[in-house]
């Protein structure tokens, strides 16, 4: 398998912009594989995301906590998980951009790294949250598994 043509420059770019995933493409195309099969404008709503955390945020319009309890894109980021990293859209579906998608979620990545220096565990985290993925074994270690698994149809 390989990295479809139209996102390769884009990938190789934010691999190397951020330092992510020890420059090693192969995984960057695993993950993204793992999250959305290259399909950009994949979403999900997940209710059980907003009853936890996004219905006790005071002040935000329904679209907006529809939005955040929401996954996005190439990266199926969270609306929420990129409010907090950042994310200024008006809308939180222009996560469906590539290039913002693709940036967003490799500028994550690298923070969650940041915890104890290991991509698996900032992969853990980036799928499951700090819950249970602070150290190992990882609460969700099936996702980790699945992104090296995806890798391999890459090299």
């Amino acid at each position: 398998m390989k990295i479809p043509d139209k996102y390769m420059s884009l990938v190789q770019s934010e691999m190397y912009d951020h330092d992510v995933l020890s420059g090693d493409l192969a995984l960057f195309a695993g993950w993204v594989h793992t999250e959305s099969r290259w399909r950009p404008y994949a979403m999900r709503y997940e209710p059980a995301f907003r009853r936890t955390y996004v219905d006790k945020i005071p002040g935000l319009s329904e679209t907006e906590r529809v939005g955040r309890s929401t996954s996005w894109g190439l990266l199926q980021i969270m609306g929420q998980t990129a409010r907090e990293a950042g994310f200024t859209g008006e809308y939180l579906s222009e996560l469906c951009d590539p290039a913002i998608n693709l940036d967003l979620a490799a500028s994550i990545l690298k923070a969650r790294v940041m915890v104890d220096g290991s991509w698996d565990g900032a992969l853990a985290r980036y799928n499951g949250g700090f819950m249970g993925n602070r150290r190992p074994p990882y609460r969700n270690a099936y996702y980790v598994l699945s992104v090296y698994e995806h890798a391999e149809m890459y090299r």
